[in-house]
């Protein structure tokens, strides 16, 4: 017993200088486009660090989402006669003879409790489920898509929770009997949005995307879809608190 317990444990080296080498998001799209890896994406390949990041990213989210939950709970006590006072206004569009115009209208009361009453059900309907948007990292900013490669690279070295927005971007937690776990979909399906900007991902050489694109991450994302790159699913235990 104790000849095996001062034996040393096996290692991949070159496995484990790849990973320190190289960064969860650089990694994860190497393994998935280039190695053709469709296996799913799980805790341990992340970083201890990256897993921190990830616990802290879903706690700042669900303690949101219970003040949201609170405060439209809070607006269903106001009575009829408070709301009339000040009441909320809702947008509307109105046809110009140019196209339309935004008016705003104020909502009755009806209408009022009606609205709140079906945001405050969504949370119920999804109490086992926290969706995780690019707005819910620590950095409060949408898709990273305008980062230069210089600020991309950087950051992909220096801040976990950017390796998280780039390799996870949105994803939901589930609660599950044994603890909270991230599931997503680690693709790229965003040809439909290129398109709207003028040209599918297809349709372009890599020298037109390499001017179209606004940073390494739209860049990358447009030559993955060009490439038809697989997919992989994501299944990822959070750490404990």
């Amino acid at each position: 017993m104790a000849d095996n317990a001062l034996a040393p444990k096996s290692t991949n080296l070159l496995g484990d200088i790849y990973r320190a080498a190289v960064p969860l998001n650089a990694r994860t799209l190497i393994d998935t486009a280039v190695r053709g890896n469709t296996n799913d994406i799980t805790e341990a390949d992340l970083s201890p660090a990256e897993l921190s990041a990830l616990r802290q990213v879903y706690e700042t989210t669900t303690t949101k989402n219970a003040t949201n939950k609170q405060a439209l709970a809070n607006k269903l006590s106001v009575s009829a006669e408070e709301y009339e006072k000040a009441p909320e206004q809702t947008p509307e569009r109105v046809p110009t003879p140019r196209g339309y115009s935004i008016v705003y209208r104020p909502l009755s009361y009806d209408e009022y409790i009606n609205k709140t009453t079906t945001a405050l059900n969504t949370y119920d309907k999804t109490k086992n489920k926290t969706s995780i948007s690019y707005n819910d990292y620590p950095d409060k900013m949408a898709a990273p898509t305008f980062d230069s490669w210089l600020s991309s690279i950087w950051k992909s070295y220096t801040d976990p929770a950017y390796r998280l927005k780039t390799t996870l971007g949105s994803f939901n937690v589930q609660e599950t009997p044994t603890g909270p776990v991230a599931t997503d979909k680690y693709n790229f399906d965003a040809a439909d949005f290129y398109a709207m900007k003028g040209k599918r991902p297809s349709e372009m050489s890599t020298s037109e995307m390499w001017k179209r694109a606004n940073g390494p991450v739209d860049f990358l994302d447009m030559l993955m879809i060009k490439r038809g790159a697989p997919s992989r699913n994501v299944n990822i235990k959070l750490p404990p608190k």
